[in-house]
């Protein structure tokens, strides 16, 4: 995972050479399908026809449900075998004999026809002709993106580059999804939380240094949204308002503190260093006061 420069070791990437190229070489116009993962998961751009229910011919939301969780699997694990798409859509069950390959076949090509195909003709979900699994090259996701964006190294990358990797942030990882679905993506949503938090934090630590309060108040937003139990965020929170000026922003932010951590267990504490950084906040605005 990237790494983080610490708070007193901050690095002028702003100022580096050749990291303002446009944001546009790393999220050039998507026409073809595109995978959110980053908050509640969906595809949106599909370019073919959505499954409709042959009883009622309304939509067949249970057939796009699937077909995203497909699309996602398939964003994740390129080159799956029939042997691991079968262990995700049907758990516990034979993957081989007719009616295996049925359900297999059936579940793909619903999706095969609900995303479409590009200018070019080519298929979005190809058939089948190696006994793999995947998606065209330009079915592209925000994981995808966000990682472009921010790079190998958090450290050595422009600030506004990440700010465009958090503004792919809608919500929680991977959410809104149903009970006992997307059972492969438990670390991926890990990793995510882990990662948007790495940025979130060097961006409002970047910007409390550099006096931007706005966008060191948006990032530790979103570090809380994505993971509100890391307390990281909270301080970081804490501190931009601060900065702002803002003591009720300051006392607003410390209650929802609390409530977040009363709803996890009603006798938690603030760690340590947060309750240290709420008494340094208090007794500096009652002295300005």
């Amino acid at each position: 995972m990237p790494a983080y420069a610490a708070d007193h070791d901050l690095v002028d990437v702003d100022a580096a050479a050749g990291q303002d190229e446009a944001l546009a070489a790393v999220t050039p116009l998507h026409r073809g399908p595109y995978l959110q993962m980053l908050g509640p998961v969906e595809v949106r751009g599909a370019r073919g026809e959505a499954p409709v229910n042959p009883n009622t011919a309304a939509q067949w939301r249970s057939a796009v449900r699937r077909g995203t969780e497909l699309v996602a699997f398939l964003s994740v694990n390129p080159n799956a075998s029939a042997e691991q798409v079968h262990s995700v859509f049907w758990p516990g069950q034979v993957a081989t004999g007719k009616k295996a390959n049925d359900d297999r076949n059936g579940l793909l090509s619903k999706t095969r026809r609900w995303l479409g195909q590009n200018d070019a003709g080519e298929l979005y979900v190809p058939l089948i002709t190696t006994g793999e699994y995947r998606l065209h090259e330009d079915v592209r996701s925000d994981w995808q993106d966000f990682l472009g964006l921010v790079g190998d190294e958090i450290s050595d990358t422009a600030t506004d580059r990440l700010l465009a990797a958090l503004e792919l942030v809608k919500g929680q990882p991977i959410s809104g999804v149903p009970d006992k679905r997307y059972v492969f993506a438990d670390r991926l949503r890990n990793e995510m939380i882990a990662a948007i938090g790495d940025v979130a934090h060097e961006v409002s630590t970047r910007s409390l240094s550099t006096g931007k309060v706005r966008h060191a108040r948006l990032a530790s937003a979103i570090g809380r949204m994505v993971d509100p139990v890391n307390e990281v965020f909270w301080r970081d929170g804490l501190r931009a308002e601060h900065q702002a000026g803002d003591h009720a922003g300051v006392e607003r932010l410390i209650t929802q503190l609390e409530q977040s951590l009363a709803a996890v267990d009603e006798d938690y504490e603030p760690e340590p260093e947060t309750q240290t950084l709420i008494a340094q906040l208090r007794q500096r605005h009652a002295i300005a006061s």
